[in-house]
């Protein structure tokens, strides 16, 4: 005769079958629903760890055009043709080490605008003179100095055609304006674009502009 024994007031066979771990078929819907939440927080994360690395970048760019401004002011004799020559031979700010983006270097006009060798990005001052009275952004002449600063990463991005970054208008856009965050289009950089959306004194191209 079969004997079976017990486990507390339970026969062993039930307290086996009590004791059983998941299905095969629960552990498929278990791994499903992590690779569903994977999806779509993993991308969210990313989006907002290459947001915070922007700061750097929006803080320097405001800090290039006050310097130009600044370069601007000390030379009143400078017409605004004058200006855009200059710059159009010396318009980059590269971290040390890293490869020139621009044209020449910024620091030759300003030589108290520098980067570290640790900086994580690589600028270029790109200007324009206005072409006529702006209708879109008041107080902008004909013959201001439209300024556009475009920021790309120094360790990944050493190309000198367009490529996923930043870019920082003078002018807060009107054009456009629910893309950008005040004066700064940094959707490229974050999504990985590899094109600008237009604004402000900035072109799709990263190129100075005329306010729109």
């Amino acid at each position: 005769m079969t004997m079976i024994t017990t486990r507390g007031n339970l026969p062993v066979r039930q307290a086996r079958r009590g004791e059983g771990g998941f299905t095969l078929i629960e552990l498929m819907v278990v791994v499903a629903i992590i690779a569903i939440l994977a999806s779509i927080g993993i991308p969210k994360m990313t989006a907002f760890i290459k947001t915070s690395e922007t700061a750097e970048a929006v803080e320097q760019m405001g800090r290039i055009s006050q310097a130009l401004r600044g370069y601007i002011d000390s030379h009143p004799s400078m017409t605004t043709a004058d200006v855009v020559t200059a710059l159009a031979s010396n318009n980059a700010l590269t971290a040390q080490g890293s490869t020139n983006i621009g044209v020449g270097s910024l620091s030759t006009l300003i030589p108290h605008l520098t980067l570290a060798s640790t900086a994580k990005f690589n600028y270029v001052a790109n200007v324009a003179a206005v072409s006529a009275d702006s209708t879109v952004a008041p107080g902008v002449k004909k013959d201001d100095l439209a300024i556009c600063i475009e920021a790309r990463n120094a360790t990944t991005d050493t190309a000198t055609t367009n490529k996923a970054g930043l870019i920082w208008s003078l002018i807060k856009p009107v054009a456009n304006a629910s893309l950008w965050e005040e004066n700064v289009y940094r959707s490229s950089y974050v999504n990985n674009n590899l094109t600008y959306q237009s604004g402000g004194e900035c072109s799709a191209a990263g190129a100075a502009q005329d306010p729109s």
